[in-house]
């Protein structure tokens, strides 16, 4: 009824002060909760608005801007940090490079293509989220979960992939993006970093 909806909608500012003060005094969140607010934040940019169908709304519902941003770029920090490519890389690089990644972002749906293995691996990737299928040449099969990055030696030496990706059939995956362009314009100012990744290739 109509006087029921309004005592359901004054409840909404209660739940968005409760979920405020969780979301800003809990630094020690999971990996696994921060890795399910970046896709809710993911949907939530590529629908534009947060509106929902009913007030049994989540607390990931409240979520600050500010907040979206650090979720998402402490995610893409720890990918990167972990990344066999970039481990051995400075600190003020693995950082510009999560700001880079954590504003391009996509979720694909399960079973399909993230790249082929003729492809010229002119991106590299960075699952967030989820669970990827990698074919290999001799059509073995490896699966690899989050946080994982793919195609990063084939990125920096500019070859293909040499493999073929996909996301698990039981999986959506959440993946960030650094494009070539934008590591060449990053990679510039970080003249030491640039050479133990030449040596890294080598």
């Amino acid at each position: 009824t109509e006087s029921e909806d309004a005592t359901q909608s004054e409840k909404v500012p209660d739940q968005l002060t409760t979920a405020d003060a969780y979301f800003s005094h809990n630094s020690d969140l999971s990996a696994d909760w921060r890795a399910e607010v970046f896709d809710h934040c993911s949907l939530v940019a590529q629908h534009g608005s947060m509106q929902c169908s009913s007030l049994n709304l989540s607390l990931f519902d409240f979520i600050s801007p500010q907040l979206q941003s650090e979720v998402a770029l402490q995610l893409c920090g720890d990918v990167v940090s972990n990344s066999d490519t970039f481990k051995r890389c400075s600190a003020q690089l693995k950082q510009a490079i999560a700001w880079n990644i954590c504003q391009h972002q996509q979720i694909l749906g399960p079973g399909s293509i993230i790249y082929h293995a003729d492809d010229v691996a002119l991106q590299m990737w960075f699952v967030i989220n989820g669970e990827v299928v990698l074919n290999e040449a001799d059509d073995s099969e490896a699966c690899v979960v989050s946080p994982v990055s793919l195609g990063g030696l084939p990125f920096l030496r500019g070859v293909s992939f040499g493999q073929t990706a996909r996301t698990a059939l039981n999986s959506s995956v959440t993946f960030c993006i650094l494009r070539r362009s934008d590591f060449t314009d990053i990679i510039q100012d970080f003249p030491d970093d640039e050479q133990a990744l030449r040596d890294f290739v080598a």
